[in-house]
């Protein structure tokens, strides 16, 4: 089962958590927890606010109107990519404060696991560390990009074969320090399962 307590932390410091809108290094604007925002009308619907220049607390400021999100969305999308997400702040006026964040990523996560329910029946039933890695993979590349990019590593999955996800798991573009730790997950899934004793009749 997937332990969201041990496991958001490390969510958050793979992807970042950024308050401002920024580009990703696939020219997608994105917010927060590497929250991709398809369009300006995914950017509304946040609870934007003005960026408070006295050092106040985000929450207490005026909320954003759509002319201003909009001012923002196309301002950072214009930038070119690349770049690390400070180089967009001074392109920006608006932040999300802290608790829609943390909103938007959980609300995120559960959609994102309700998905690898459906393509992974026996997901609760894995290890607590395969169910970490699995999910952060399918966080990161979409669950259609990994089942697609991902074909024997799925199997493997879907087989219990923690130690061939674990070799099959390395993914490109990404903190080579996320590539190890996800392979360790399924490397201590592995070990956990060897473990676990098997039940009389099975």
């Amino acid at each position: 089962m997937l332990d969201t307590t041990a496991y958001l932390p490390q969510l958050t410091i793979f992807e970042g958590s950024v308050p401002y809108m920024y580009v990703d290094t696939a020219a997608n604007v994105t917010v927060g927890v590497g929250n991709l925002l398809a369009s300006v009308e995914s950017a509304l619907e946040l609870a934007f606010v003005v960026r408070p220049t006295d050092g106040s607390d985000p929450a207490q400021a005026p909320a954003a109107t759509p002319d201003q999100i909009a001012a923002d969305f196309n301002n950072v999308i214009a930038q070119p990519k690349g770049h690390d997400y400070p180089y967009y702040e001074p392109y920006t006026a608006l932040v999300l404060p802290e608790p829609a964040v943390q909103a938007l990523l959980l609300n995120r996560v559960q959609g994102f696991k309700a998905q690898l329910t459906r393509a992974f029946p026996e997901f609760d039933s894995y290890p607590d560390q395969a169910c970490a890695a699995l999910f952060d993979m399918a966080f990161n590349l979409g669950l259609e990009g990994l089942l697609g990019k991902f074909p024997h590593f799925t199997q493997a999955v879907r087989n219990q074969d923690w130690t061939t996800a674990a070799a099959q798991c390395t993914r490109g573009g990404i903190q080579a320090s996320r590539n190890a730790w996800t392979a360790a997950q399924f490397q201590q899934a592995a070990v956990a399962m060897a473990a676990t004793p098997v039940a009389a009749g099975s």
